[in-house]
């Protein structure tokens, strides 16, 4: 089972660094070439397709993952609820996108709702592959539908659609053309019986499941994209599009990559549900490798945004500059937090998470509320602090589940922290020396590769100070594969 957890590793780690790739050009081309506005628009629309698509799937895809034994009933079954709902709630946007435009102040968003509801119907025929696929643990067949799909839909349709000013038309059929794709080619890959069942004998499991299952999405929606209908309806779409933007440049190197594990590591999660010290020693390391992972890019970016953000968007963004900085640290406490989740559900204590997220979801809306009346910077700092809360309640529930110390916890993550903070601040200090002496696009050169350097000498002198024991764990069985000083100084001089 560790084999076939690395190897799924592998793959969503190499389909998360194509896949950011991908996402990087065509946010760098699309955000030089659309306004604000039309980014924010789509961020209004986003938010409820992503709240529908939860309703639409009713927790059950986890549901068909978790469950230990299925059988060809529970496919059909779960199938034909998914549908059924995603018919529902498309007429239910239907109805209610003047509300919601009125809400926002733009008559914009009621077209943009109704086109992209047909989203949900679309979503909806791929969701029993797709779970099928991770419950097989097959992350290679997800990951190159995910490739395809976002190639052809934004290097094909979104980019030559901005260049011909359709605005933000061109995101909106880019997501649509994304979707179908995505339905269409995961069914190919793990083809199931589609014909209509209501109730059998094992309905009540599945739905008791998904029920908890789609509480927790519902209220984690809420913590996640209440930012999107306070900022939008008190600044307006425009800086909702400042906002998002902000948020995109971080999401890049953290939600594929992140998405990815995650997934990964609730279907392990489920189907070793029973070995407690082996999960530890997962999680654990699991939350040691994405620290490295993730932390000194997104820590480094910042503290150095005003270059960041010239290079990839020009001098008409600089204020994403401001907002950098807070949405930053946020995105990762959100990570650290969000680790926990798959733990909770494959260990079937799902109702646990449900109320933590709710105790952090009223946090943020009391905190969002209030500094909302005051600046779109105030309310960043804002989510900031209400995302410490949140990791509190979460990641409490997980610990308990594997009787651990917030102690061992933090043994977890203090090594990545302090690498990461040597390399951004080492590199802020850098590009504030040479910034306004040269070019900005060598200024962003020279802050990667001076960057680069540091955490060459910091792992190539000092890694056995700063790789943790879970880790070393995880990467036992690649040690064959790995470079030889790098096993030399992982599994022969040991860690401290």
């Amino acid at each position: 089972m560790k084999d076939k957890f690395i190897t799924s590793i592998k793959w969503n780690i190499i389909g998360a660094i194509l896949k950011i790739i991908l996402q990087f050009g065509s946010t760098v081309i699309l955000t030089r070439i659309l306004l604000p506005s039309d980014f924010g628009l789509l961020a209004v629309a986003s938010s409820i397709v992503v709240f529908g698509n939860m309703l639409n799937d009713f927790g059950l895809s986890q549901a068909l993952i978790q469950k230990k034994e299925i059988g060809k009933y529970d496919i059909r079954y779960v199938f034909t609820i998914q549908m059924s709902f995603a018919i529902v709630v498309t007429l239910f946007v239907f109805l209610t996108s003047p509300f919601l435009a009125n809400y926002f102040h733009n008559p914009e968003v009621e077209p943009i709702l109704n086109v992209m509801s047909f989203m949900f119907i679309i979503q909806a025929f791929g969701l029993t592959s797709t779970s099928l696929l991770r419950r097989s643990m097959d992350f290679k067949k997800i990951q190159i539908v995910q490739l395809i799909a976002y190639l052809v839909s934004y290097g094909f349709i979104a980019i030559p659609m901005a260049y011909m000013s359709f605005g933000v038309w061109s995101l909106v059929m880019a997501q649509l053309m994304q979707s179908f794709l995505t339905a269409m080619m995961v069914y190919v890959m793990q083809r199931h019986n589609v014909i209509p069942l209501y109730k059998y004998k094992d309905q009540n499991y599945i739905l008791k499941f998904g029920g908890k299952t789609i509480v927790n999405n519902i209220v984690n929606w809420a913590i996640i994209n209440v930012d999107v209908f306070l900022i939008g309806h008190f600044f307006g779409v425009k800086s909702l599009g400042y906002y998002n933007r902000a948020n995109a440049l971080l999401a890049m190197p953290t939600g594929v990559v992140v998405g990815s594990v995650k997934g990964v590591l609730f279907s392990l999660y489920s189907k070793m549900q029973d070995d407690t010290e082996l999960l530890t020693k997962i999680y654990l390391g699991s939350i040691t490798a994405i620290g490295y992972a993730i932390i000194p890019l997104i820590l480094t970016i910042a503290l150095v945004p005003q270059t960041i953000v010239l290079v990839l968007f020009g001098s008409n963004w600089m204020f994403l500059s401001e907002l950098i900085p807070p949405l930053a640290i946020a995105i990762i406490i959100r990570i650290f937090a969000g680790m926990s989740g798959p733990l909770v559900w494959g260990k079937n204590k799902g109702e646990k998470e449900v109320i933590a997220q709710f105790y952090s979801l009223i946090i943020l809306s009391v905190i969002l509320f209030f500094t909302s009346q005051i600046s779109l910077l105030y309310a960043s700092w804002g989510i900031t602090l209400a995302f410490c809360f949140r990791l509190y309640f979460v990641n409490s529930v997980a610990l308990k589940i594997l009787h651990l110390s917030w102690l061992e916890y933090g043994k977890s993550i203090y090594k990545p922290l302090i690498l990461s903070a040597i390399i951004a601040i080492g590199t802020m200090l850098f590009d504030r020396f040479i910034f306004s002496n040269i070019n900005v696009y060598l200024v962003l050169i020279f802050d990667v590769l001076f960057a680069s350097i540091i955490l060459s000498i910091l792992l190539y002198k000092y890694m056995k100070y700063f790789i943790s024991d879970e880790l070393i764990f995880l990467l036992e069985k690649e040690q064959a594969k790995l470079p030889n000083f790098i096993k030399k100084k992982l599994f022969s001089e040991g860690t401290k």
